[in-house]
């Protein structure tokens, strides 16, 4: 059918950055449109580390695994 809808979805995963230390002994890193945390903008970019980030997982894949992990050992 020549008039069919491509529709591309993306999964994110939701995750709190210091369970995600303690768990991995490695901080997040932000990728820009990639790995983000919610708290971006002065003043809250001081607690950044702490709390949650935002990952794109169809563009870094390498944290589905990651967090499929986390999200069973530490629910």
């Amino acid at each position: 059918m020549a008039d069919e809808l491509n529709t591309h979805l993306n999964a994110y995963g939701l995750v709190c950055d210091l369970q995600y230390e303690r768990y991995f002994q490695k901080e997040l890193v932000y990728e820009k449109a990639t790995v983000l945390p919610l708290f971006r903008t002065y003043p809250d970019a001081q607690i950044a580390w702490s709390g949650p980030w935002i990952i794109q997982l169809d563009a870094a894949p390498g944290y589905r695994d990651q967090l499929l992990e986390l999200a069973q050992k530490c629910p």
